[in-house]
Parts: C-alpha cells; structure tokens; sequence
C-alpha cells in the first residue's frame, strides 16, 4: 500500500513503513487482545486462507503488525501471493 516503505530501502527513517493503521481502511483487520508479556517471534510466519476471486488476476497480502498501546502499528513482516 501507499505507507508500506519503500521497496530495498537503507532501513533509514523515510524509506521505512509508516504507521500501517493507514492501510486498514481497505483490508481485513484480526487484532488480539494486547499480550501480557513480549513474545519473541523466530522463522517465517504462515497462513492458510481459503479464498475466491471475482477476476482471472487477484492478489493477497498478509501482514503482521505489532501495536503499541496509544494505537500505532509498526509492520514486523508481510507477505504476498498472486493468484
């Protein structure tokens, strides 16, 4: 999306994404209650979807945020499939 970062970026501020609760206007959002103590997340996260689309060419994208109390989402990782 517009505030995803840019892409082989040099991890300086700019370049990096921005707060992502600007892209969940047009998703579908599953949030947790908060954690009661920081998990340490190691290896490559998945997801199983079922999914159909309306047109020959669509696209899925999945991303993992970590939300701090006042409400900002700072993006951990993301994926991508094209169907």
């Amino acid at each position: 999306g517009f505030f995803a970062g840019k892409w082989c970026s040099y991890a300086a501020a700019p370049d990096l994404p921005h707060d992502q609760r600007e892209e969940d206007g047009g998703a579908l959002v599953f949030d947790t209650p908060p954690l009661d103590e920081s998990v340490e997340i190691l290896g490559k996260p998945e997801v199983t979807l079922n999914v159909s689309a309306s047109n020959p060419l669509a696209m899925v994208a999945v991303r993992i945020s970590d939300v701090s109390p006042d409400g900002k989402a700072t993006r951990v990782t993301y994926g991508l499939l094209n169907l």
